[in-house]
């Protein structure tokens, strides 16, 4: 044999070690038992055909809807149709930031139809309290009043939407901090938010909103990964007082939101693109989920479906996103900045969700030892059994790709 033979015959029987994440996996002891998925219950959905609706934030930061746990999940803007709306719920969705200006002539009464169109549906709605806000220092407390019962006593109030972008409209501390403490004093009973991006720190405003909602905007222009910084921060921020982030998906594209599509263009984000965006939401515990916008997306009949394909697992997961966070950590490895994960516990039973922002394939390995031995472990939406190899799973995660993992002790 040549020489250059020989070295090339080692080197393919070296290659399986070297370019495996662990070289030991295939000397492990692998147990897969026949087990199948346990399906997750669905959640009712709270009963808001009377109102007024009580709407709070639990310790851990998740909504109560008249006494049922509710993770918000829609759009900005909605269906304006019975028949659209009736697609928009049987899909997965469940709220939306209704658009519109209020209290003076008829935009009261324009809310009031968002809010009772969504209440026919079961859709939960947040609406602008007061636009333009200098309202909350014109107008006499008593009418003030009166325009917040008028909406407050429709069943599908979710909460008060204050704040588009603040920090860009450089928006006073302390005017916020009025409007603020003016909601409270007007409607104790549904939480207010305003939504920022991270131009500037969230701490400072994060006094001014009972959950930060976070509107990072990735695509084509930056990382997917964008989202992930964005909403840790806003997360780390509202930590010490148990705010949680509710994050913002990206639903448009932003060539056709500047009117300037060029020749060619692709629309983005993809649907692998918005499946990313959820996904990460999703591992880094947001209490809700609103894509910007309901209209854009729509318009696009390829996107919309795929879209609403990831919302038939949103939907399914809901149980599990209403959870915080396992007390029970598990060993990623390799530990990469660019794939995260996060274990939640239900009625007993783990659910590994995982998410990656690398523009490539990466495999990982999960050591599952924390939870107990002779685990089931199921891949929850593809139904197949994971081998166990020594108490470790290993994961080959695609492109900017995500799993979910269902782990019965």
């Amino acid at each position: 044999m040549r020489p250059v033979a020989l070295l090339l015959a080692f080197f393919l029987l070296l290659l399986p070690g070297l370019f495996s994440p662990d070289p030991g996996r295939d000397d492990a002891r692998c147990e897969m038992k026949a087990c199948e998925k346990i399906p997750l219950e669905e959640i009712e959905p709270p009963d808001i055909s009377q109102g007024p609706s009580v709407v709070t934030l639990d310790e851990e930061g998740f909504f109560v809807v008249n006494g049922v746990k509710f993770f918000p999940y829609g759009f900005y803007g909605h269906p304006s149709e019975a028949g659209e709306m009736e697609e928009f719920v049987e899909a997965g969705f469940n709220s939306a930031v209704a658009y519109g200006k209020c209290c003076q002539g008829e935009s009261l009464q324009t809310q009031l139809d968002r809010l009772n169109f969504l209440k026919d549906h079961g859709v939960l709605g947040a609406v602008h309290a007061f636009q333009p806000v200098s309202q909350i220092y014109t107008e006499p407390t008593e009418t003030l009043q009166a325009w917040i019962d008028a909406r407050a006593e429709v069943g599908s109030l979710l909460y008060w939407y204050t704040y588009d972008e603040p920090a860009i409209w450089s928006i006073d501390p302390e005017e916020a901090e009025d409007y603020y403490t003016l909601l409270h004093d007007l409607d104790p009973n549904h939480p207010n938010a305003l939504v920022m991006c991270p131009l500037e720190p969230f701490s400072n405003y994060m006094d001014y909103t009972d959950f930060m909602m976070v509107d990072p905007y990735p695509s084509p222009m930056f990382p997917l990964s964008l989202t992930k910084y964005t909403t840790l921060e806003a997360a780390a921020a509202g930590a010490g007082a148990g705010k949680r982030a509710f994050g913002v998906g990206q639903s448009f594209d932003w060539h056709e939101s500047w009117g300037t599509v060029p020749e060619g263009h692709h629309w983005r984000p993809t649907v692998a693109e918005m499946r990313n965006i959820t996904y990460q939401n999703l591992v880094f515990g947001v209490n809700g989920l609103v894509y910007f916008a309901y209209s854009y997306v729509h318009a696009q009949p390829d996107r919309w479906e795929g879209l609403k394909a990831v919302a038939s697992e949103v939907r399914e997961l809901m149980p599990v996103l209403l959870e915080p966070d396992a007390a029970v950590e598990i060993e990623e490895s390799p530990d990469l900045p660019y794939v995260d994960h996060a274990l939640r516990e239900h009625d007993g039973i783990y659910y590994l969700l995982v998410v990656s922002t690398w523009f490539n394939d990466v495999t990982v390995s999960y050591d599952l030892s924390p939870l107990g031995e002779d685990l089931c472990v199921i891949d929850y939406f593809y139904e197949m059994p994971v081998p166990v190899y020594d108490g470790k799973v290993y994961l080959d995660i695609p492109k900017e790709g995500d799993a979910v993992l269902q782990i019965i002790p």
